[in-house]
């Protein structure tokens, strides 16, 4: 075969499975914000397809969550890049609620989480340590330099970590029904400080979001009531 019209023919073999990829890409995020839309009419929640970046929202809950360690991840320059997209808001009992996706660029760290579903609960009058609860293996390694992590006697730290330096109070919190609902869903990682809770973890199926928002709303109570 001519060697031009072998590099024409890779060429647009390329450029045709790219643009294939793009397409299952794009068809993929438009069927879940469809989904996720239905979701928050279901639940009488606000939503808001439109991409938010972090650094320039004006949504006050947003803005409460800006001293939480996830909200600081990023490489140095990219806080641009930090954006929150198919947002719900809404409240369920005493609970208010935000539920969304979020993304942020770490250069050069592969064992960050990428793209993790947030749900993001203030209930009045909590009281919660600054603490994060983060699953133990690959994922659940913490980047900070000079940050360690230590795991405790009780069954809960078979699966997670509390990161050192952290008021170990949290184990107070951790009674036999938040130990037990904590170690059956595995992959979350968990952050509190005083009224504000978030629980994320890997990006949650739209089919699946109900049962995630349930089981976050059920674990911010049982924490609310200690």
């Amino acid at each position: 075969m001519d060697s031009t019209l072998f590099s024409v023919l890779w060429v647009g073999g390329f450029a045709g499975a790219a643009a294939a990829y793009m397409f299952l890409i794009m068809w993929r995020d438009t069927r879940r914000t469809q989904t996720l839309a239905r979701v928050a009419t279901q639940l009488g929640f606000t939503f808001s397809s439109t991409p938010i970046r972090f650094i320039e929202t004006d949504n006050r809950s947003l803005m409460a969550l800006g001293s939480l360690h996830l909200f600081l991840q990023g490489s140095s320059g990219m806080e641009m890049r930090k954006e929150v997209s198919n947002l719900m808001e809404g409240e369920i009992g005493q609970v208010e609620v935000l539920l969304f996706d979020y993304r942020y660029h770490e250069t050069g760290h592969y064992d960050t989480l990428p793209c993790p579903t947030v749900a993001a609960l203030h209930v009045k009058g909590m009281d919660l340590p600054n603490f994060e609860l983060r699953p133990k293996g690959r994922l659940g390694r913490i980047r900070k330099v000079g940050e360690s992590q230590h795991a405790l006697g009780s069954a809960v730290w078979n699966d997670y970590v509390l990161s050192e330096g952290k008021q170990p109070t949290i184990e107070a919190l951790l009674n036999e029904d938040v130990s037990h609902l904590l170690r059956e869903q595995q992959g979350w990682y968990v952050e509190g400080w005083v009224d504000r809770l978030i629980i994320y973890r890997k990006k949650v199926k739209p089919e699946e979001i109900r049962h995630f928002l349930d089981a976050t709303i059920q674990f911010c109570n049982l924490l609310a009531r200690k």
